[in-house]
C-alpha cells in the first residue's frame, strides 16, 4: 500500500467532494440475471465478468452516497438507443460521464464498443481510449508491444484457430506454460488441462481450446511463484495504488498454481499485502505498472498484473483497462487497507477523469434532481 497517493486522493477528494451533486454518471454494466448474452463460449461463460446483483447494487448505491446521479443499463443496445433518441442530451446534469464494463457476446474489440460510440458522440467516459480498450483485449499483441518496450514479460507464443504457430514458434518440449484465451479476461478458458508441461498431449489440449473457442490462443510461459496485481490511477501521471498479491488455498507463493476460470467464478482467492519477498519488490511492480499504463495510455483506473520468482524477478502477465471496482477485488481491497470507503474509490474515478480532462465543475442552471435517484433499468 502506498500512503503518500491515498493522502494525495483524499486532499483532492475534498476539494472536489461538494461538486458530486453536479455530476452524473451512466453505468452501462452488464449483470448476471439481467443482461441476455448474445454469445457465448461451449464449457465457459462470458457472464464470469459480468456483475452480480449485489455488487452492481453496491456500485448504484456507492455513487449514490457521493450524491451523484446515477443510471444503469445492463445492455449495450439499450444505452445506445437511448443516446440515440435523445437521452443523454436531456439529460440535465452539469457534468455526465459514461462509466462502462460492458463486453457481452465473443470476440475481438467489444470492451471498446462503448467507448468507440461515446467518442463519436462527443461522450464523455470514465474509461481509457477506444484502442487503449481493444488492444488491451488481445493478449499476444499487447505482450509483443510491451516487450519492444523493454518491459519483463514471459516468453510467450500464440496458435491461431487454424491450429498453425505465429511465426512458426511453439514452445519448446518441456517448456512450463500456461495457455490463456487470447480476447477474454476473468481467466476464461484457463483450465488445470491447459497449463503444464508443453508436449505432445498439451498441444492437442491447446489445439483444442482454439477450436471450442473459435479464437487464436495465447501460450505463456508459466512463471513459478507469486501473482500480484497493481491497480494504477491517472492522475496527471500515472501512480500505482499499491500491490495486492494473491492467495490461493491459504498459501501465497503459489509456485506453479494458477488462477483458473474455476477458481475466479466461485471467487476461491483472497488478496494479501503480506509475502516474504524482498522489501523492494512492491516498489518495482509499481514502477513497470506506471510504466505499462503510461505505454497503454490508460485513463481513470488501470491494472497490471504480474508473476513474481522467490527472488523477486517480476514479469507482467495481463492487463486490464477496465479492472473490476466491486469491494472484492483489487482496487476495493486496496481502497480498504488504506481505510477509505468504497464511495471514495468511485469518487476517485470521477476526480481522475475530471481533473485530467481539465472539465469545469460549473454549476448548470437547468440542473434538476428530478430522477436523482431513478429505478435501476
Amino acid at each position: 500500500m502506498r500512503r503518500a497517493i491515498f493522502e494525495e486522493l483524499l486532499s483532492g477528494l475534498h476539494t472536489f467532494g461538494p461538486y458530486c451533486n453536479e455530476c452524473g454518471v451512466i453505468a452501462v454494466i452488464n449483470v448476471v440475471g439481467l443482461t441476455n448474452t448474445t454469445k457465448d463460449y461451449v464449457g465457459f461463460s462470458v457472464q464470469n465478468s459480468f456483475l452480480t446483483d449485489d455488487e452492481i447494487d453496491e456500485f448504484i448505491n456507492g455513487w449514490r452516497a457521493l450524491g451523484v446521479y446515477v443510471q444503469h443499463f445492463s445492455e449495450e443496445r439499450d444505452f445506445m438507443s437511448w443516446v440515440l433518441s435523445g437521452g443523454y442530451q436531456t439529460l440535465r446534469i452539469a457534468n455526465k460521464f459514461v462509466y462502462t464494463s460492458a463486453l457481452n457476446g465473443i470476440g475481438p474489440g467489444r470492451r471498446a464498443l462503448i467507448p468507440s460510440f461515446c467518442n463519436y458522440f462527443g461522450i464523455p467516459t470514465l474509461n481509457s481510449d477506444p484502442y487503449a480498450c481493444a488492444i488491451n483485449r488481445h493478449k499476444f499483441h499487447w505482450t509483443r508491444l510491451l516487450s519492444t518496450f523493454g518491459i519483463p514479460v514471459p516468453r510467450t507464443w500464440c496458435l491461431s484457430s487454424n491450429g498453425g504457430w505465429e511465426d512458426g514458434l511453439k514452445p519448446p518440449q518441456g517448456t512450463q506454460v500456461i495457455a490463456k484465451a487470447t480476447y477474454e479476461g476473468s481467466s476464461l478458458g484457463v483450465s488445470e488441462d491447459s497449463n503444464g508441461t508443453f508436449d505432445t498431449r498439451l498441444h492437442d489440449t491447446i489445439r483444442e481450446l482454439a477450436n471450442t473457442l473459435n479464437q487464436p490462443i495465447t501460450v505463456q510461459e508459466l512463471i513459478p511463484g507469486f501473482e500480484a496485481e497493481v491497480p494504477v490511477i491517472f492522475l496527471d501521471r500515472h501512480v500505482s495504488l499499491g500491490t495486492a498479491f494473491l492467495s490461493i488455498n491459504g498459501s501465497v507463493n503459489l509456485e506453479n498454481t494458477i488462477l483458473t476460470y474455476d477458481t475466479a467464478a466461485e471467487n476461491l482467492y483472497r488478496y494479501t499485502t503480506e509475502t516474504h519477498l524482498p522489501g523492494a519488490v512492491p516498489l518495482k511492480l509499481s514502477a513497470i505498472a506506471e510504466r505499462v499504463a503510461g505505454i497503454m495510455n490508460y485513463e481513470g483506473i488501470s491494472r497490471v498484473d504480474f508473476r513474481v520468482t522467490k527472488n523477486g524477478t517480476p514479469y507482467v502477465i495481463d492487463i486490464s483497462s477496465t479492472p473490476h471496482l466491486t469491494t472484492n477485488n483489487a482496487v476495493g481491497f486496496l481502497f480498504t487497507q488504506a481505510g477509505l470507503e468504497y464511495r471514495q474509490l468511485l469518487s476517485s474515478l470521477l476526480f481522475s477523469t475530471i481533473r485530467s480532462g481539465n472539465y469545469c465543475y460549473s454549476s448548470d442552471q437547468n440542473s434538476n434532481s428530478d430522477g436523482r435517484n431513478p429505478p435501476r433499468k
